[in-house]
């Protein structure tokens, strides 16, 4: 659904960025809502294009009809594609580099859930 958001958008010339970027903030969001406060199943069509019609970002019929058309797909594939070029294999996924260095001691990024210690030593390490 990010990418019929996208799709919508391009459709705005009136927004710009930053509110471009609240709406699909609000629709992740509304995801979490729906499946963890309401227990609803965006894994279907008719779930995930509920969140488009109560954000009233469209109809969710509309939304559920594209994703069973198969909308998004080609956009979706293409995005793991890119973030497997880019050696990101985890969510979340963190690049820290200093201000003129390509990577940190080595470490240009890591993913997943990391210890605090993990951030500290790498920020130590920025700072010296």
């Amino acid at each position: 659904m990010c990418v019929y958001l996208e799709e919508l958008h391009a459709g705005m010339p009136e927004l710009s960025q930053p509110e471009k970027d609240q709406r699909a903030h609000a629709l992740i969001r509304k995801y979490y809502e729906l499946t963890y406060e309401r227990d609803c199943n965006i894994s279907t069509p008719e779930g995930a294009a509920q969140a488009i019609e109560e954000l009233g970002f469209g109809k969710a019929a509309d939304a559920a009809e594209w994703l069973r058309r198969g909308g998004g797909i080609q956009e979706v594939n293409d995005r793991l594609r890119e973030a497997r070029r880019s050696n990101i294999h985890s969510v979340p996924h963190y690049i820290v580099k200093g201000s003129s260095e390509p990577r940190v001691g080595g470490v240009e990024s890591f993913g997943g859930a990391q210890d605090s210690r993990t951030f500290y030593s790498i920020f130590k390490h920025l700072t010296q």
